[in-house]
């Protein structure tokens, strides 16, 4: 009896450090949240830009790939697409509407922060899910999507694409806009000039978007 209850003992305790072992081992990766990113089949499949309101995809200020997307459902994104790659532990970025490349050295806070430094700009990028390569030294498993902030975030593709997204709210109202960023609302007016719809506050023409279908 004795030497069946010391088995027993000895299993337990092994069941317990593996499940230890385990949970430690769980813990040492980012951890994928829920997360889903639905902005891009909305922006493949939107409308082109309508002039008579304002609703479906726009290019902004003409600048290439930039974009808005505005939806029937009263929620909106701004869509900016660019590239990557990584040298000498760095990542390169360059955004299409600049077509101007931006080097940021790369700093882990911890396994689900990465922040990007160029200077005195800093990127905080918080892992959502996908590949990340958050404990990847040489970070060519970068994949995945990273919060930025509120309503903002980077969708990073393994053939070297990403896109920069930030979401919003709006109402239209005859020739009235308002927009909510977050928690911050701002009231604006359009009207169509040259076949693009001009965005304007205290008179002042802010953004110029060009109906597109691509």
């Amino acid at each position: 009896m004795k030497k069946i209850t010391k088995t027993l003992i000895k299993i337990i305790a092994l069941i317990f450090c593996l499940l230890l072992a385990t949970s430690i081992l769980a813990g040492c990766g980012p951890k994928e949240t829920t997360f889903k990113d639905k902005t891009a089949k909305l922006e493949s499949n939107a409308a082109k830009g309508s002039i008579t309101t304002i609703l479906g995809k726009y290019n902004v200020q003409g600048l290439s790939g930039n974009y808005v997307i505005y939806g029937k459902d009263g929620n909106g994104f701004v869509s900016q697409h660019g590239t990557y790659k990584f040298k000498d532990g760095k990542v390169i970025v360059k955004y299409k509407m600049s077509n101007a490349s931006t080097t940021y050295s790369v700093e882990q806070s911890d396994n689900n922060v990465m922040i990007l430094k160029n200077g005195k700009t800093k990127l905080t990028c918080t892992y959502k899910n996908g590949t990340a390569g958050l404990n990847s030294k040489d970070y060519k498993n970068f994949t995945g999507t990273y919060s930025l902030g509120e309503n903002t975030y980077m969708i990073f593709k393994d053939n070297g694409t990403f896109r920069q997204v930030q979401t919003f709210k709006y109402k239209v109202s005859g020739h009235k806009l308002s927009l909510t960023y977050g928690s911050d609302t701002q009231n604006y007016t359009w009207k169509v000039i040259n076949n693009k719809i001009c965005i304007q506050q205290k008179g002042s023409t802010i953004e110029k978007l060009t109906p597109s279908n691509k």
